[in-house]
């Protein structure tokens, strides 16, 4: 199905400058200019690079350390064509010239194929044209993070009473108006839509379709009571969230005195005082009574607060409206509940298709005359024949729902309508229709100009308005790419993005504490931010993946999930020489600067000296050892692996545009913050291909096989004898934690 969006009310022209880049649908130029972001110094030609001379240097291609081609002064222009995520080829110099890296060099000879980083350029932000339709001459890709537009500002402009127009007022609030609409396809493609969902695999079901007579569970009475002063634990299969329970009881060394669970309120304060429980789960679905439900309502499984009682059988608090049109608050079950069915979004469930014989002007032509003060035999006249030509029953039982949160009058005010989207109930059934209609934006002026007898002392301005509605009338514009005609299927943004988008495994701060019991809540959450945001870029939609990557950054980061300005080499010098190559060699300087009972150790100096001429870091003085010492949550260590999280950060910058320009070499101590600190665990966990090992399996080899990846040298011993003691202690901690987090089964 081809489907259109439609965004209006944007950001007008004059509101981008230099922080704003114009949107490429815009038909803006692929112009860059070689401005104050390009640092990369020059060579001279003793080969010495001279910062007097900045500019940005050209290379090969856009793979990681492809060779230098040539270097562009500050001041050039360039024309990008082929584009490769962060990186553009040259296609064309506007202005100046490639010039050699180094002076008195001759440009080599593959010169001609120039790469450049584009994060290190100004972009030209000038469209080609404005003020007229431009279609595009083939469709756009528009990738995740790519700006579509900037969201215009609401201005209210007041009226003085001599009805000239004032200056508005400024600055109130951003405004952006949304369509999304389709062609006559719709009907069809739902149904072989619906056709396919029934051959999906169950578990892909993430919608709960709740159908007219429903009726909800409430929670049992509390039969029992736990007496002050006893202990309790958690049972196998308790579930981690939702308002119950499911415990043991235990005597004073933490043992159970009974194999029969009870179930107790999550949220009963604790003390002295006796708890309240149930011998059975509070729910069932015999209990299920009170009012039915008379309307549809469509509830996502994934955002529902939910309790699992046994067997897979899963509870999910939902509201739902009776015939009175009064909230009902209650528990639907997803095994046996009758009128309850679990939902793929491919089934389109509660989604009403409605085909209107009347256009927006007409449905405004119905509240102006109802507002104009006709006689009643009129105003009923024209409900008869507006009714006639509306003629669907679901409209009108839910424009009477709506009219009915005020006052029933026959009108919808914009009040109503504010109170009707708050009742989740009625906003689900209004965000759930597909209305076919004449667009606005399409059709003749004569259903506009039929308006006028009801403007009155109106009609000055609603002339004005005309005139607004004339020039957006693009229909006709955009012949060959949108529907010949304007009467389209209009669909309800909220209701589209809701039904389709999968908020699949998120992790929560239940799961993130269980895993890191010492962390503090301020970490766990930003942490948890940065994983939820980019579950799919991180290579963490598997259980497995999950279990992995977080088995080993609980072994990085420890408990606490400490996330420090960079490794602490705090060691005394037997520690030196037992960790480290050089201090072996070395080992007066590990006395020298190591932990003794006379001097702190010297960190700085142990690292420069312990990573010197490693992993791409510089000899001693260099400084590189302390500059590119571990850091984030999988301890990146060395001047090549701060690179290679630099590339791949502004490889998939479209995640964090704002961010993009990002260098970790230079500003190494950010990776020391809990946000980069995750993701440049994230990039040393794909750029090592660790999910795929991951994908492998359970085994303690699997665990292994990633610890590798990560720390080789726990692994290395002489032939013939055993890994060292204290590296064994790592390895076997890193399988244990696997292995809790994997027989939890929390990450599922």
């Amino acid at each position: 199905m081809t489907f259109f969006s439609l965004y209006m009310h944007t950001l007008p022209l004059d509101g981008y400058g230099a922080s704003k880049t114009l949107p490429t649908y815009y038909g803006a130029t692929g112009i860059y200019t070689v401005g104050a972001k390009a640092k990369d110094p020059r060579k001279n030609a003793a080969g010495h690079e001279d910062h007097t001379q900045l500019g940005l240097r050209v290379r090969a291609s856009h793979a990681a350390g492809s060779a230098i081609v040539g270097w562009l002064p500050r001041g050039t222009k360039v024309e990008i064509g082929e584009r490769h995520g962060s990186w553009g080829k040259i296609t064309k110099f506007v202005s100046g010239a490639l010039q050699p890296y180094q002076e008195d060099h001759a440009l080599p000879a593959n010169a001609a194929t120039a790469w450049i980083f584009l994060g290190e350029l100004d972009k030209e932000s000038k469209p080609t044209a404005v003020d007229r339709i431009q279609v595009l001459p083939k469709p756009h890709k528009i990738v995740a993070g790519e700006t579509v537009a900037y969201i215009g500002e609401y201005q209210r402009f007041i009226e003085a009473r001599t009805h000239h127009t004032l200056p508005p007022k400024a600055g109130e609030r951003p405004l952006l108006h949304v369509e999304v609409f389709t062609g006559d396809d719709i009907n069809a493609f739902i149904s072989r839509s619906r056709a396919r969902a029934q051959q999906l695999d169950p578990k892909s079901r993430n919608l709960l379709l709740i159908s007219k007579g429903a009726k909800l569970a409430q929670p049992s009475s509390p039969d029992l009571s736990i007496p002050q002063g006893a202990s309790v634990k958690d049972a196998p299969g308790s579930p981690s969230s939702g308002p119950w329970r499911k415990v043991l009881r235990t005597n004073a060394t933490g043992q159970p005195t009974s194999d029969q669970p009870l179930w107790i309120a999550r949220d009963e304060p604790h003390g002295n005082d006796a708890r309240s429980a149930w011998s059975q789960f509070p729910l069932s679905v015999q209990s299920a009574g009170g009012a039915a439900a008379a309307w549809t309502r469509v509830v996502s499984t994934a955002s529902a607060q939910r309790c699992v009682e046994a067997q897979g059988k899963t509870w999910y608090a939902v509201s739902i409206a009776d015939e009175n049109n009064a909230q009902v608050d209650g528990w639907v079950c997803d095994h046996g509940h009758p009128h309850v069915e679990l939902k793929s979004s491919w089934d389109w469930p509660g989604f009403d298709v409605v085909s209107l014989q009347t256009s927006v002007s007409d449905m405004f032509e119905r509240a102006l005359f109802i507002a104009d003060s006709g006689t009643p035999d009129e105003i009923a006249k024209f409900e008869n024949s507006f009714n006639n030509a509306r003629s669907d029953e679901t409209i009108r039982k839910l424009e009477d729902a709506i009219d009915a949160q005020e006052q029933r009058d026959g009108k919808i005010t914009a009040r109503e309508l504010q109170v009707a989207l708050s009742k989740p109930w009625l906003a689900d059934r209004i965000d759930h229709l597909i209305v076919r209609y004449e667009s606005e934006w399409g059709g003749e002026m004569s259903k506009w100009d039929a308006l006028d007898s009801h403007m009155h002392a109106g009609l000055p301005v609603w002339k004005a308005e005309k005139t607004r509605i004339d020039a957006l009338r693009f229909w006709q514009g955009t012949a060959g790419v949108t529907p010949a005609s304007a009467n389209v299927y209009h669909l309800h943004p909220v209701g589209l993005v809701g039904n389709f988008h999968r908020n699949g495994f998120q992790f929560t701060l239940a799961m993130m504490q269980h895993i890191f019991p010492s962390a503090s809540v301020a970490t766990l959450q930003a942490a948890m931010a940065e994983l939820n945001a980019h579950i799919e870029l991180f290579k963490l939609d598997k259980p497995l993946r999950r279990e992995h990557f977080m088995a080993q950054i609980r072994r990085e980061a420890g408990p606490s999930l400490a996330v420090h300005d960079g490794e602490s080499l705090n060691y005394p010098p037997d520690r030196l020489r037992l960790k480290f190559s050089y201090f072996q060699a070395h080992a007066d300087e590990s006395e020298l600067y190591g932990r003794t009972a006379d001097h702190p150790a010297d960190q700085e100096a142990i690292a420069n000296r312990a990573y010197a001429n490693r992993n791409g870091n510089g000899d001693i003085a260099s400084g590189d050892g302390w500059k590119y010492r571990g850091r984030g949550l999988i301890q990146i260590t060395g001047r090549t692996q701060y690179q290679h999280f630099t590339e791949w950060h502004r490889q998939n910058s479209s995640g964090w545009p704002d961010e993009a320009n990002l260098d970790f070499l230079n500003d190494y101590t950010l990776v020391g913050e809990v946000k980069y600190a995750v993701r440049s665990a994230a990039a040393y966990w794909i750029n090592n291909r660790m999910y795929e090992t991951a994908d492998q399996g359970a085994t303690e080899g699997d665990v292994d096989n990633i610890t590798r990846a990560i720390n080789p040298g726990l692994f290395k011993h002489r032939p013939g004898q055993p890994i060292n003691p204290e590296n064994m202690s790592d390895i076997v901690d890193r399988r244990s934690n696997f292995a809790s987090i994997h027989n939890w089964e929390g990450l599922r």
